[in-house]
């Protein structure tokens, strides 16, 4: 599936969630790192 033929609302909308996903990173990452730990033992 190409970006051309997504619609123009669904790619600005995962264009901003793309955008709140970077800003939140630095917590995010943390946390997905915490839960993989605890789920590998």
């Amino acid at each position: 599936m190409t970006l051309r033929r997504i619609r123009p609302e669904m790619y600005n909308w995962w264009n901003g969630l793309r955008q709140v996903f970077m800003q939140q990173e630095n917590k995010v990452l943390p946390f997905f790192r915490r839960c993989a730990e605890l789920s590998s033992i």
